[in-house]
């Protein structure tokens, strides 16, 4: 007798190939947050979805603004971890000068007198920690098995120093409650003034005019002085974006070059002061103390005028075993905002766009 062979037909359920209760599975089916999970091509053939899904190897982290601390202000982390306070001194001096007579003597002439005074700027640290567990191992460990790699311990660090940076960068613009850390945009014994909307200005050529006789102005109030011309202008986000999306135009609107007029004033200024760029950062805005105005910032940018002094700008204490899990201490410290001459730092405070 020869082999006996039956054919056998996939059917959906309920017909000829439907699973039935003798296979032990009915019950399986029955429960629909588990039935969607399973794909039926046979009464002898189950594959679970999660094994047909195609699993993207990249995770796709959430962005957050970008951290511009330097570009606005020159970052300073050369001091010693170990000091209480940053200092350092002042220093002027005045020297007399006569007409000598013929006839006199040496100690008739007039002599000289020069001043010193000190500034100090205390440390504080900011301290936070992240933690897991044995089970949080052991569980990426099955997710990085089943998916995209989970390094626990790698994610919560770069957590923790993300946010790190991201509090220096506001303590260095607005300070810190509880402290006396000074923000860089209300700093005291730095000059300002107010000036109308740039936003509201559609003509190309009245907003270049004002752009750069405020300028002009400055570079005039500093008397010579030209180690302390700005050359860095921090915009709020909304007056830079409008005065570089704005063509360059004469009166009535004429096209004149298909630059915007930030481009036009950035090379205009530059004939003055070669190094001069426009920058813009978030906490411009409506940054004025009265909350009404957005506060713009007219500086040298350099150290001989002002910094950011961070003496532990970020560290991870080595990993702390606590009973089943594992403690990571982090820790930063710094003096935040430090100006040495406020004569080399100037507010212009920008109306708003009229609603």
């Amino acid at each position: 007798m020869g082999n006996i062979w039956q054919i056998r037909h996939d059917g959906a359920p309920g017909g000829s190939g439907a699973l039935q209760s003798w296979h032990g599975l009915s019950r399986v089916f029955a429960d629909p947050v588990i039935a969607h999970q399973f794909r039926q091509d046979g009464v002898d053939t189950m594959i679970l979805q999660q094994q047909l899904e195609e699993m993207e190897a990249e995770v796709f982290r959430a962005i957050y603004p970008t951290i511009k601390t330097p570009q606005i202000i020159p970052i300073d982390a050369s001091g010693d971890p170990g000091a209480e306070t940053y200092a350092f001194g002042n220093q002027d001096g005045v020297a007399k000068w006569g007409l000598l007579a013929d006839d006199a003597r040496g100690n008739d002439a007039p002599s000289q007198e020069i001043t010193r005074t000190k500034d100090v700027f205390r440390y504080y640290s900011f301290a936070h920690a992240f933690s897991y567990t044995i089970n949080d191992l052991r569980r990426a460990a099955l997710a990085s098995r089943n998916g995209p790699a989970l390094a626990l311990e790698v994610e919560r660090a770069l957590l923790a120093r993300r946010t790190a940076e991201e509090l220096q960068e506001k303590i260095i613009a607005n300070g810190y409650s509880g402290t006396d850390l000074q923000p860089l945009l209300n700093y005291s014994g730095v000059g300002s003034e107010d000036v109308a909307s740039w936003e509201d200005e559609t003509d190309g050529e009245t907003l270049l005019a004002a752009i750069v006789g405020t300028f002009m102005k400055r570079i005039s109030a500093l008397g010579g002085a030209e180690e302390l011309y700005p050359n860095r202008w921090v915009l709020p986000p909304s007056a830079y974006f409008h005065a570089a999306g704005l063509p360059m135009s004469v009166a009535g609107g004429t096209l004149v070059t298909d630059r915007s007029v930030l481009d036009v004033a950035t090379n205009q200024l530059r004939r003055i002061v070669p190094d001069f760029e426009f920058q813009y950062w978030r906490y411009c805005t409506l940054a004025e103390p009265g909350g009404s105005r957005h506060r713009s910032i007219l500086y040298r940018y350099s150290t001989d005028v002002l910094r950011a002094k961070i003496s532990v700008p970020f560290e991870m204490l080595p990993v702390q075993p606590e009973g089943f899990g594992f403690n990571v201490p982090c820790h930063f410290r710094l003096a935040g905002t430090v100006i040495h001459r406020p004569v080399g730092v100037y507010y212009v405070d920008i109306a708003p766009k009229t609603p």
